[in-house]
């Protein structure tokens, strides 16, 4: 039991069964942690580690497939209809590769490249209307390259590009309707005046 933001803690399914066990430490979660599906079969285990980065030790599909094991292989978590959530590799505990969720008519709502758990790729999200929202790239952990953020209705929101993590260049905003309302300048992630 947690007490003073310290102590083992779980959580329930409306039902009463168990849906996760772990320990928090001042309020944080720590140590080794448990997650289970609605009827009680695993569906992960994981660890925080020194620098309190969540490691994935392993994971089970809904039917039981063990297909991550001691922090290596896929994480595949679906919906109640069977089309898939959630996909994506895992190296040593750590995201790798190519990461996608969807939403539950298994249209794409993000799409994330991991290397050693770091950004790396392709970094894009998207409205429920199936529109892109915003798409970038990192390399390894650094936004870098052309950003591109969205209106709803598909037209350019705003655009800057991005050198080593910073904004670098002319940023332009566009409103709803694809007219420009402004553009500012950045040097090195600095606003110019």
């Amino acid at each position: 039991m947690v007490k003073n933001g310290t102590g083992p803690y779980e959580s329930y399914y409306k039902d009463g069964t168990v849906k996760s066990n772990g320990y928090v430490k001042k309020g944080e979660y720590t140590g080794s942690w448990k997650y289970f599906y609605e009827n009680g079969r695993p569906k992960e285990e994981g660890h925080y580690d020194s620098d309190d980065d969540y490691l994935v030790d392993n994971f089970w599909s809904r039917n039981g497939d063990h297909t991550l094991i001691d922090g290596n292989g896929l994480y595949k978590s679906r919906y109640d209809n069977g089309k898939t959530k959630y996909k994506g590799e895992y190296k040593n505990g750590l995201k790798q590769g190519e990461h996608v969720n969807r939403d539950e008519d298994g249209l794409l709502e993000t799409k994330i490249g991991y290397n050693a758990g770091e950004y790396d790729g392709e970094f894009s999200y998207y409205y429920s209307s199936r529109t892109m929202e915003m798409k970038g790239e990192y390399d390894n952990g650094t936004a870098v390259g052309l950003w591109t953020w969205y209106h709803w209705n598909g037209e350019k929101e705003k655009e800057v590009r991005y050198k080593n993590g910073y904004k670098d260049g002319e940023m332009k905003y566009w409103d709803e309707d694809g007219l420009l309302e402004k553009v500012e300048e950045y040097d090195d992630g600095v606003l110019q005046d």
